[in-house]
């Protein structure tokens, strides 16, 4: 067994101080399937990656911040972004900002969660890695 051999992130867990509002929020707003559920894990399944809200106590709270730091990146092609973005917004998001191409190679737009996690929508610029 050895660290090299992780390929890939089997799920990400978000803790929510709301995790009904952030349910609503992945399910009817960013429109995620929902895998698994039960009172202390709802278990999205984006790809081959699981987003995993689960309540914010338990056993690791005192290990744990009080407030949520994640920022996810969830990717699109890029003739795709713009419609996320008009998509997000007709569904009453609020935009942090509108897609906006940037230096490293990425056309990017930025949103919250209920719980104040850091969305992040990503295409590559085209002729860029995987663009």
């Amino acid at each position: 067994m050895s660290l090299k051999t992780i390929s890939w992130f089997g799920y990400v867990v978000l803790h929510c101080r709301d995790i009904q509002a952030a349910r609503r929020f992945y399910r009817h707003v960013m429109g995620l399937p929902i895998a698994y559920e039960r009172a202390d894990w709802i278990q999205f399944q984006v790809g081959v990656t699981g987003l995993v809200l689960r309540p914010l106590d338990g056993e690791f709270r005192d290990r744990r911040a009080e407030q949520p730091t994640v920022q996810l990146g969830l990717r699109v092609r890029y003739d795709e972004i713009n419609a996320c973005y008009e998509e997000l917004k007709a569904r009453g998001v609020e935009m942090l900002e509108p897609p906006s191409d940037q230096g490293w190679g990425h056309c990017t737009l930025f949103f919250v969660d209920p719980e104040g996690n850091l969305l992040e929508i990503y295409a590559y610029l085209p002729g860029e890695r995987g663009g």
